[in-house]
């Protein structure tokens, strides 16, 4: 069985001042561009933050249903007009600032955790 490393080559599209930032950093660590993304990868920390997804994925049906409660509420304010039950309309225009603060403060926290969670890489210089 043969231990030898084979090699591929990646192609990656980048902003042009990244290419250049890119050769800098190998020139002054007196790598190649290749010595460098390899040392790059194998000393990068990257934070996966468990759950995200769905975190976010969470917060936007709560966004939705809220979005929801506020289109049936217009629609009844419009179809009855004079009629309609300014009280009821009243409490739950209440409960849904409630729900948006909620909603806020979850989004406020999930973003400070995740940006603390978040690390740089250690680029060789």
């Amino acid at each position: 069985m043969s231990s030898e490393v084979k090699h591929v080559q990646i192609n990656a599209i980048v902003p042009l001042s990244q290419r250049e930032l890119l050769k800098e950093r190998a020139r002054q660590a007196e790598l190649t561009i290749s010595e460098l993304i390899n040392k790059m990868i194998s000393s990068m920390v990257i934070d996966v933050s468990p759950g995200l997804p769905a975190q976010l994925k969470e917060l936007n049906s709560w966004l939705g249903r809220i979005n929801s409660n506020l289109n049936m509420l217009a629609h009844h304010a419009n179809r009855h007009r004079a009629e309609a039950d300014s009280e009821l309309i009243r409490l739950h225009l209440v409960k849904i600032s409630a729900d948006v603060s909620e909603l806020v403060s979850v989004a406020s926290e999930l973003k400070k955790t995740n940006r603390t969670r978040r690390k740089k890489a250690e680029v060789p210089s």
